[in-house]
């Protein structure tokens, strides 16, 4: 990392007068538009996004700067292996990339002259540190409202379904061996079913089994889709078949309550939360052992943002997944509520199958064979 941008993200910059990293960032993002053309020229604006092939700027659609929103300035270059370091970043790193083979003090030099703010007079430096702060409070209040329409809507898409006895995503639930009504069990109020849910994959309506991810009093963040083949007998063929709508970090989708019919907040101390990834595992263990209370984290990586009750120790559902970065992700939930000061434990499913959903599966998924 170059000595520049080390004095620019400690401070060292600011305290000589000069534009300190955020913001540098802010004011490149108030000029998202003109820097993404200028960067990728071959690129083209499809809705919302400035999309070109790849930070090597041949046409195609696989990185994405956003042009808007709370994401304004944010990139992602969907070719490029995930993780990697030309794979997402802002628009300070997006120039580095570009144009100067990943070396942000170069970048930073670059975008302080095309932005015209590398020779100012103090008054003119003050002028431009205003005008950053304020870019900065306009952007927070505008994301503010973008999260709170997006999460009226998630609300609404979920209100618009119906309970899942007898429809699509009970025969798909079942399929995966969860049969709650056979087993005595009513089925999560958080769960629905609608069979018209728009899909930006095909760019139509799907059967979708809905799933309502809340927070820690009840409020409800966003809405889980899991997009069904109309039969109900498995997901539909998709790249990604589960989507959420929403912000549903810190989030969860509760799927039982066991005796204390109350939010999360308000559980007793030292009741035993038990978290899955998704909510087929979680619905597997409930049919099997009725603990305390159940969630699903909608995903491996939300895991530790979970926002729990105090003083309830927690119980994670992990799978049998031996890629680095998931295991690397669970360590990171691990640690992240240990800090906290939970008593964390981490259950495996039984051993050769992958998750809690396979010894139920019908569909015979998830068997863990000669290793794999």
């Amino acid at each position: 990392m170059s000595r520049i941008y080390e004095e620019h993200r400690s401070g060292n910059y600011e305290r000589r007068g000069m534009i300190s990293i955020d913001e540098l960032k802010e004011l490149a993002n108030g000029n998202v538009r003109s820097l993404a053309s200028h960067l990728l020229p071959n690129g083209r604006e499809n809705c919302g996004f400035w999309e070109v092939g790849s930070i090597a700027g041949e046409k195609g659609q696989s990185l994405k700067v956003n042009l808007t929103g709370n994401n304004r300035g944010l990139w992602t270059d969907f070719s490029a292996a995930k993780g990697s370091p030309g794979y997402s970043g802002n628009l300070i790193q997006l120039t580095a990339h570009v144009m100067f083979g990943g070396d942000v003090g170069d970048a930073i030099r670059y975008l302080k002259s095309w932005l015209g703010i590398d020779d100012m007079d103090p008054e003119r430096l003050a002028k431009v540190k205003a005008r950053a702060v304020q870019q900065a409070r306009d952007h927070a209040k505008e994301a503010a409202k973008e999260r709170e329409k997006k999460r009226a809507r998630a609300h609404q898409l979920f209100l618009s379904g119906v309970p899942i006895p007898g429809t699509p995503a009970e025969a798909y639930l079942c399929e995966r061996g969860i049969d709650l009504r056979g087993a005595g069990m009513a089925a999560p109020g958080s769960l629905r079913f609608h069979p018209e849910v728009w899909c930006a994959e095909v760019h139509r309506k799907l059967p979708a089994m809905l799933a309502a991810i809340v927070g820690l009093d009840g409020r409800h963040l966003g809405t889980h889709r899991t997009y069904l083949r109309a039969d109900g007998r498995d997901k539909a063929q998709l790249g990604e078949a589960k989507k959420a709508l929403g912000n549903f970090k810190s989030g969860f989708i509760p799927l039982w309550k066991g005796a204390q019919r109350c939010s999360m907040k308000d559980l007793k101390p030292g009741t035993r939360i038990y978290a899955s990834e998704g909510i087929e595992d979680g619905l597997s263990v409930a049919l099997v052992r009725r603990p305390e209370r159940i969630i699903a984290a909608v995903s491996l990586s939300n895991i530790g943002n979970l926002d729990l009750a105090d003083r309830c120790p927690l119980y994670i559902l992990g799978q049998r997944d031996e890629k680095l970065q998931a295991i690397e992700a669970l360590e990171a939930a691990v640690a992240r509520h240990q800090e906290a000061g939970r008593e964390v434990f981490l259950v495996t499913p039984p051993e050769g199958f992958k998750d809690y959903n396979a010894p139920i599966d019908r569909r015979g998924k998830g068997r863990v064979r000669d290793g794999k």
